[in-house]
């Protein structure tokens, strides 16, 4: 006789059977979780992977506008105008050789963007599914990219160039008749600044395309490459996009300045280490070591890398220089509140001055101030007096392989000092006593040595040339 299942749990303790319904219930429990749990991530997978395949279709129309806009740019106007603008621009052949090194940079770019275009047109347009890879498509051709750091250098130039030349109407109609029905009513200069917007573009869809990308995806770590390299080509151009944009409106406040001839500036504003900061209007009142003595008069101020500039307006849009500061020459600059008036004081070895802002800009104007000062280092040697201060310009850390750079000597170095620096090192040669020598060589003569010293000496030694 055999007892059945039931028979079999009937026999056991009442403990052990609730025991029993309470783990499988739990399974039960768990599997309906695990359950909810997986159909909840399909779901948002779904929803990911559509708001990708939006992402990943506007990537591809847009491809498709950028790489037909460029050609646009080079063959309807690049190309045909320098050909046919070296008469117009003999004047000017730092605009022709600027639009010659445009055409053929942007001809590489549009090269490498009809590659681009067409594996985007198989992955995207034919073939798009939801493990389909696009990370690794752009981690291939971010080297390229960076060919744009050379059309950003002369993309700056050309439109100064070019905004000089307006008055030129050969050159004015020539660019009109360029214009055909693909152009859409847009001009050259609409089209030029294309290539400097789209790299932007490509760091922002490649990020989103990451944020709808789950991480057990197969392209999750392509894309996360891909992105991470996008962006630093992009900070990269925008960085040089800036610092082109600096150097123009350098060059432009250069065309604007007129220098008094009193003033003997011992630096260039069109060197290549001086680059353009800030500008703003203020009340300055200085108080200079030339002749002009203390003077109040409504400035405008151009902050650049290393000096300060301040100037008058004058007529035409142009600006008189009345003052600088050098920032190796600046002593002491500190904010002061005056009869409820915020002034900022800069004191210099040639100049000492109170910078008032305006009611609009005084936050701005001193938080430029503020990153200027933070540019200078105060150094105090150890062995010099505690009044004894000199601001100098913080260094750059050296090369490897290349030592420190050159101290300079300073003004006030003593001519003692001066001689222990270049006196000539002792030779570790043996002294030599022999009479010989000492019969025949001259005396040295000190200069502080006294006239009995002297001759003594000279009485010794003619003590000893005398025959016995």
């Amino acid at each position: 006789f055999k007892l059945g299942k039931g028979d079999m749990d009937a026999k056991k303790p009442k403990k052990q059977r609730a025991s029993k319904k309470a783990a499988e219930s739990s399974i039960v429990i768990q599997r309906a979780v695990r359950t909810y749990n997986a159909v909840k991530e399909k779901e948002k997978r779904k929803r990911l992977f559509a708001k990708k395949t939006n992402i990943a279709n506007e990537l591809l129309q847009t491809e498709r506008l950028y790489v037909s806009n460029i050609t646009i740019l080079h063959s309807t106007f690049l190309e045909p105008l320098t050909r046919s603008a070296e008469e117009i621009l003999s004047k000017e052949p730092e605009l022709l050789n600027s639009l010659q090194q445009l055409a053929s940079i942007l001809k590489v770019i549009i090269s490498y963007h009809n590659i681009l275009l067409e594996r985007l047109e198989v992955t995207v347009g034919k073939s798009w599914a939801i493990n389909t890879k696009l990370g690794k498509i752009f981690s291939e051709m971010s080297s390229y990219l960076k060919s744009y750091t050379q059309y950003v250098t002369h993309y700056q130039p050309t439109l100064r160039m070019l905004k000089n030349n307006r008055e030129n109407e050969a050159l004015t109609a020539l660019l009109g008749n360029l214009k055909t029905n693909e152009c859409k009513g847009k001009g050259m200069k609409d089209f030029l600044i294309m290539p400097i917007q789209r790299i932007p573009r490509y760091n922002m869809m490649l990020s989103d395309l990451l944020q709808k990308t789950w991480p057990g995806h197969c392209d999750f770590i392509d894309l996360l490459e891909a992105s991470a390299q996008i962006k630093e080509i992009c900070e990269h151009v925008e960085q040089m996009s800036d610092k082109a944009a600096k150097l123009e409106k350098k060059m432009e406040i250069v065309q604007k300045l007129h220098i008094s001839r009193k003033h003997r500036w011992s630096f260039s504003l069109t060197a290549p280490h001086c680059y353009f900061m800030w500008e703003d209007d203020c009340k300055a009142e200085l108080t200079s070591s030339l002749k002009e003595g203390e003077i109040c008069i409504p400035a405008h101020i151009f902050a650049f890398s290393d000096v300060i500039l301040i100037c008058e307006a004058s007529r035409k849009h142009t600006y008189r220089t009345r003052s600088y500061i050098l920032l190796d020459e600046v002593t002491c600059m500190e904010k002061m509140a005056i009869n409820g008036e915020d002034s900022f004081f800069v004191r210099s070895r040639s100049s000492d001055v109170k910078l008032v802002p305006t009611k609009d800009t005084g936050k701005l104007f001193f938080d430029n101030l503020n990153t200027f000062s933070r540019s200078r280092e105060e150094v105090l040697p150890e062995d010099s007096p505690a009044g004894d201060r000199r601001t100098v310009r913080i260094r750059k850390k050296t090369e490897r392989g290349q030592g420190p750079a050159p101290a300079r000597l300073s003004r006030n170095m003593s001519l003692k000092n001066l001689k222990s620096a270049f006196a000539p090192m002792h030779s570790h040669a043996p002294r030599r006593n022999s009479s010989a020598s000492n019969l025949h060589s001259k005396p040295k003569l000190s200069r502080r040595a006294s006239i009995s010293k002297i001759k003594r000496s000279f009485s010794s030694d003619s003590n000893n040339l005398i025959p016995g």
